[in-house]
Parts: structure tokens; sequence; C-alpha cells
């Protein structure tokens, strides 16, 4: 599987969550993943020193539970 996308209609449904739990199961069996979010519209960001960014919140913790730097 080359990626995985999880669509919903509205805000507040889960998607984060279900993200982050299969993020972490498909790391768990040894295959690379990295959470992405195309598009934050809410102020729930994270800056990061990546390239002087922000990441959304939800996934900066999915990232940061995997072991990839965000901060």
């Amino acid at each position: 599987m080359k990626s995985l996308s999880i669509f919903r209609t509205s805000s507040d449904s889960g998607k984060s969550t279900l993200s982050f739990a299969i993020t972490y199961l498909l790391h768990k069996r040894g295959i690379n993943v990295a959470p992405f979010k195309a598009q934050n519209v809410s102020n729930n960001s994270q800056v990061t020193d990546l390239n002087a960014g922000e990441i959304a919140i939800p996934q900066a913790f999915a990232a940061e539970s995997i072991g990839l730097q965000t901060v």
C-alpha cells in the first residue's frame, strides 16, 4: 500500500484518532509510515524546527509516538 486516505464529512468525527491508531499499528508491524495532513484549517497546530513550519497537533502526536522528529 502506498497511501491511505481517511475522509469524513465533518469535524470532530474521529479521523485523526483513527489515523493515529493505524499509523501506530502499522509502525509496530515494521512498516514505514508517516502521518500527513494536507490541510489544517484550524489554529490547532504545533510549530516545528523542520523548515520552520507547523504541523497539526494530532499528526505531531502520531509522529512522536513512532519516533519521528517534529520539534
